[in-house]
C-alpha cells in the first residue's frame, strides 16, 4: 500500500507472549509502538478471533492518541493505561546510532530519489526508482542497521566470487550521506519443489567451493525461490552466509561444514513433510502468513481543553495579571483578539468618573499552548462564580493571580467558553 504524504498507516504487527508489537509509518519514518496484552476479550470466542478484537481495539486506541507523537523524534513508543486514560510514551532516541561500515560496491542512491509504493514489513518497502521497479531493505535503528550490515557482507562476498545466488543489486541506500540499507530488483520467483532437491544440493555445493557456509539450522525452505533456472536466497536469509576463508581451526571448520548441509536437510525434510498435506508445490502454502493488510488510521484528534475566560468586573483594573504570551488569544470562532479588545475597553474608560466599572480578566486558560494537557483529565463541566482550580489550569505560572487579587473588589464572574 502507498501511504499519502502526512498520514500514518499500520503496516504490521507480531504478537509476542506478553504484547503486541504494531508497526506504523509516516512520511517515510517508522515507529513501533509496544502494547502490554492488558485488554481481556470473549473467551468464547477462537483464539484468532480474539487476536482480531485486540488489534482492532489498539488500533482504535492509537488513532486517537498517534498525533501526540513526533514520528522524527522517537522509534519507540510505549502505550500505557492511567488512572484518567491512556497515553503513548516515546523512547527517546540514542545519540549515537549504529553505523554500517561494510564498504559499498554499486553507486549510492539517496533515499528521496525514490518514490515508495508499498510497504512490505518494517525494514522491507517497494519503490520506484529510475522508472524501474526496486525493492528496498533498510535500517532506522541499531538492531535494523546491524541486519544491513550483515547483508551487505553476504552480498558483497557473492559479488566478488561472481555468484549468482540471489537478485541484482542496484546501489547503496543513503540518507545524510549514511548507508541505511540496500537497493535491488524486486525479489520474485517461484517456492522451490520437490524436484529441485537437486538444484539444491548443487547450489549448497557451489557456496562450500567458494568457502562460503550458510548457518541457519531453522530456516524455512519458503525462503529459497527459483528464478532464471537457479536457486535465489531471499534477502533475509544473507545475513546467515558466512565466509570462512579466513578460518585457520579445524574444528570450528568443520562444525561450520556440518551445520550448512545440516540446514540445507532440514529444509528439505521440512518440504518432504508438507508435501504429504500440500501436495505439489507445498511451501506455496507458507506464503500466506500473517501479516494483516496495511491500513491508513483515521485522523481522530483526542479532546481538547476549550479557551476558557473568567472576566471580572469591577472598580479595579489589575493589568499584573495579563501575561504577554497571551495577549493575542485568539477565538475560533469570532477570531477576535479577546485581551486586546479588554485592553481597549480598559482604555477608552479610564478617562470617565471612577465610578465606571472596567474589565479585568482573572484568570486565562489556553489549551493550545499548554505543554502538560495530556497529563491531566480534561473536565468540561466546571462550575461557573468559583475561583479557578490549579488543577485545571493550563497556566503554570500565573503567579501573580492569587485569591486575595480575585476576591479585593467585589467580583462578578462570567464563565466564558469557546470550543
Amino acid at each position: 500500500m502507498k501511504v499519502p504524504p502526512h498520514a500514518t498507516a499500520h503496516i504490521f504487527d507480531t504478537s509476542g507472549p506478553s504484547e503486541t508489537e504494531h508497526i506504523l509509518v509516516r512520511d517515510g519514518h517508522v515507529l513501533h509502538v509496544l502494547v502490554p496484552k492488558w485488554l481481556v476479550c470473549d473467551q468464547k470466542k477462537s483464539e484468532n478471533e480474539v487476536e482480531d478484537d485486540r488489534v482492532n481495539f489498539v488500533i482504535e486506541l492509537i488513532e486517537t492518541l498517534i498525533n501526540t507523537i513526533d514520528f522524527t523524534q522517537t522509534l519507540t513508543a510505549f502505550l500505557v493505561r492511567r488512572r484518567n486514560g491512556n497515553t503513548l510514551v516515546p523512547k527517546p532516541l540514542r545519540s549515537t546510532p549504529f553505523r554500517v561500515t561494510c564498504p559499498t560496491w554499486e553507486r549510492l542512491i539517496d533515499e528521496r530519489e525514490i518514490e515508495t509504493t508499498d510497504w512490505l514489513y518494517a525494514l522491507n518497502r517497494r519503490g520506484r526508482w529510475n522508472n524501474m521497479d526496486v525493492e528496498l531493505w533498510f535500517g532506522y535503528d541499531d538492531r535494523y542497521l546491524r541486519f544491513v550490515q550483515n547483508t551487505m557482507i553476504a552480498l558483497r562476498a557473492l559479488w566478488q566470487r561472481n555468484l549468482d545466488l540471489h537478485f541484482k543489486v542496484l546501489g547503496h541506500l543513503i540518507r545524510d550521506n549514511e548507508v541505511i540499507g540496500i537497493v535491488m530488483e524486486p525479489n520474485g520467483g517461484r517456492c522451490v519443489e520437490t524436484y529441485d532437491r537437486a538444484l539444491a544440493y548443487n547450489t549448497f555445493q557451489e557456496l562450500q567451493k567458494n568457502n562460503l557456509v550458510f548457518d541457519w539450522p531453522q530456516a524455512s525452505i519458503s525462503n529459497l525461490k527459483i528464478a532464471d533456472g537457479k536457486v535465489r536466497f531471499e534477502t533475509r536469509l544473507l545475513q546467515s552466509v558466512k565466509d570462512v576463508s579466513r578460518e585457520r581451526d579445524p574444528e570450528r571448520l568443520a562444525y561450520a561444514r556440518k551445520t550448512h548441509w545440516d540446514s540445507l536437510e532440514s529444509m528439505l525434510r521440512s518440504l518432504d513433510e508438507m508435501s504429504r498435506y500440500y501436495g505439489s508445490n507445498p511451501a506455496e502454502s507458507m506464503e500466506v502468513h500473517d501479516r494483516r493488510t496495511a491500513r491508513l488510521l483515521a485522523y481522530i484528534p483526542f479532546p481538547e481543553r476549550p479557551l476558557l475566560l473568567d472576566i471580572q468586573f469591577s472598580t479595579d483594573y489589575r493589568s499584573s495579571i495579563i501575561w504577554s504570551r497571551h495577549r493575542r488569544a485568539i477565538t475560533k470562532k469570532t477570531r477576535l483578539p479577546l485581551l486586546s479588545k479588554c485592553d481597549e475597553y480598559r482604555d477608552i474608560e479610564r478617562g470617565r468618573d471612577e465610578d465606571v466599572p472596567h474589565v479585568s480578566v482573572g484568570a486565562v486558560t489556553l489549551s493550545r499552548t499548554s505543554r502538560r494537557r495530556q497529563e491531566r483529565q480534561y473536565e468540561p463541566y466546571w462550575l461557573p462564580n468559583t475561583l479557578h482550580s490549579s488543577t485545571w489550569s493550563d497556566v503554570s505560572d500565573a503567579t501573580s493571580t492569587t485569591e486575595t487579587d480575585l476576591s479585593t473588589c467585589s467580583p462578578v464572574f462570567a464563565h466564558f467558553t469557546t470550543s
